[in-house]
């Protein structure tokens, strides 16, 4: 294995590392709230359950764009609270893992799942689709 190759190998194993922190951090969480999973995504009950999550993930992601306060018609350009945008980039980080555990996505079928869609995305980019 070459040097490059090695290294984006290292990325790889240090991201799935990282992942499984964030994972694991997740899982804690929502056994402290007494969720039980993973659930079988199969059923009604499962799917409220998890679009109760998503659209935790959707209102977190909205949260942080309202701090986004330049708008097309501002005449000044105000400064974004960063750490008000990280914070909230991380509310919707958190929620987006719980529905990845909620239905048993673990770190390394997320990570196969992103990497198959980014071959698709990839080829298209090549092929002007």
């Amino acid at each position: 294995m070459d040097k490059n190759k090695k290294k984006d190998y290292k990325k790889m194993l240090d991201a799935i590392d990282s992942l499984h922190q964030l994972f694991e951090h997740g899982s804690e969480e929502m056994q402290k709230y007494g969720r039980v999973f993973p659930v079988n995504i199969h059923t009604k009950s499962a799917q409220a359950e998890f679009r109760e999550l998503a659209g935790y993930v959707v209102e977190e992601m909205m949260e942080a764009v309202n701090c986004l306060k330049n708008r097309p018609w501002t005449k000044t350009e105000t400064l974004v609270d960063i750490e008000h945008f990280e914070d909230e980039l991380a509310d919707t980080l958190h929620f987006y893992i719980s529905c990845c555990t909620l239905v048993g996505i673990t770190p390394e079928r997320l990570m196969e799942a992103y990497r198959r869609k980014y071959d698709v995305n990839e080829m298209r980019r090549r092929t002007d689709y």
